[in-house]
């Protein structure tokens, strides 16, 4: 699948918004560009794509997908049926700390099975590892790690090394050349100065 014409799409139907004036901040780091893959549920062709790129990654010893953000619920269930295999999700908030006293994994039964886990966006990977840290808590074999995006900051690439995970994204922020076309000249050079230093970017 060209990337190029994903990001089209994702520009087109309002997925990826991207403004100057008013950045985003998440975890301390401001960040002109925002996502909302929720509304590709609304745009079945952005979601048979996306789902599509996943199942050509998709390792072959799987044995359900868990969604570790509600932004990726639909994602995860749209892929699950199209491949034949159980799904469910972490509940929004759940931490390490309260493995035990409820259940944090809604719709599957990850015991023994080897686990595709799917973020929408990830930022720092506090919240992937923490799910994946849940998903292994409660007995799976193996989990793999997966997003929609991920901003491939240092500090997420450290925690990632830290905990000995590794991260597929299917979008990173070295994507943002595919934009040049759908940009214009000067907002190209102000999100490709952005993607060179994003943790200590300011407007």
């Amino acid at each position: 699948m060209d990337k190029e014409y994903l990001i089209k799409l994702l520009l087109k139907y309002g997925i990826i918004k991207i403004n100057f004036e008013e950045p985003t901040f998440k975890s301390g780091i401001c960040s002109p560009i925002y996502f909302n893959f929720r509304e590709c549920l609304s745009n079945q062709n952005l979601m048979e794509i996306i789902c599509y790129i996943f199942s050509q990654i998709l390792p072959k010893n799987i044995d359900g997908i868990v969604s570790a953000s509600a932004n990726a619920i639909s994602h995860v269930s749209f892929l699950a049926v199209t491949n034949n295999l159980p799904s469910g999700y972490i509940q929004p908030g759940a931490k390490i700390d309260d493995y035990n006293s409820k259940n944090l994994i809604e719709d599957i039964d990850v015991t023994g099975k080897n686990i595709m886990l799917i973020d929408d966006v990830v930022l720092t990977a506090d919240r992937i590892i923490n799910s994946a840290k849940l998903v292994e808590q409660y007995g799976a074999k193996s989990v793999s790690l997966f997003s929609i995006f991920s901003y491939n900051t240092k500090q997420s690439k450290a925690a990632l090394t830290e905990t000995d995970l590794s991260l597929k994204s299917i979008l990173t922020i070295d994507d943002v050349p595919c934009m040049s076309k759908f940009l214009s000249p000067v907002d190209f050079e102000k999100l490709t100065d952005w993607a060179s230093h994003p943790e200590d970017w300011s407007k």
